[in-house]
């Protein structure tokens, strides 16, 4: 699905599956992306309401009501014309979601800080790890030994600027002059596994320093 979205976005012709669907897919270039596609689908092939769509397409994820599901979309769309070929196709994809996906809303509240990390990334690096280590996202690490080597990040003029920890920052990360700066609340009391993951994190920023 990547691929053919890709493709179209570079000026391949987008395909569907039957000309039905095209209203529902054509600003995703004939990929199905969204579950409100999935649910727009369902009720364009069945003569369903969204709200039974919706119903259905939360039935995806149950593998004891998946069958149920599958035979009455092969039973109703095939009732109202479309080819097993075309039936085969789309069931292909639908059920896919019921593995993984996800609402536009949901997309595009991902998009916006993803943005907005990588202009900061790009132009204020200091700033972004600073706020990344701040507020722990989930899959950085916090812990920075006062042991270890500081580490190096880019500053907006194109120099290298150590970090380290900051005699003022107290419970915060902070940037000074263009550099990084960890908060004594992350460094106190460092351990075995701290000094292990505050590496990791060590090596990320200097990996994306050299970048």
């Amino acid at each position: 699905m990547p691929a053919l979205y890709i493709a179209a976005r570079h000026g391949a012709a987008p395909t569907y599956p039957h000309p039905d669907l095209e209203p529902v897919l054509n600003d995703t270039y004939g990929v199905v992306i969204w579950h409100e596609q999935i649910i727009a689908i369902l009720a364009t092939m069945t003569g369903c309401d969204r709200a039974a769509g919706d119903v259905a397409r939360r039935a995806l994820a149950d593998p004891d009501r998946l069958p149920k599901v599958e035979a009455w979309f092969g039973r109703t769309a095939g009732q109202r014309g479309y080819a097993k070929e075309v039936l085969d196709e789309v069931w292909e994809t639908v059920s896919s979601f019921g593995a993984y996906g996800f609402c536009r809303a949901h997309a595009v509240a991902f998009a916006v800080p993803a943005l907005q990390s990588a202009y900061l990334k790009a132009h204020f690096p200091a700033f972004l790890y600073a706020g990344l280590l701040e507020h722990d996202p989930g899959m950085w690490p916090r812990l920075f030994p006062q042991t270890l080597c500081p580490a190096q990040v880019v500053s907006r003029s194109g120099g290298n600027t150590p970090s380290g920890v900051s005699p003022r920052s107290g419970r915060w990360c902070r940037v000074e002059k263009a550099c990084f700066k960890s908060s004594r609340r992350i460094v106190a009391g460092p351990t075995r596994q701290a000094e292990s993951t505050s590496r990791v994190c060590i090596e990320k920023i200097h990996r994306s320093a050299r970048r």
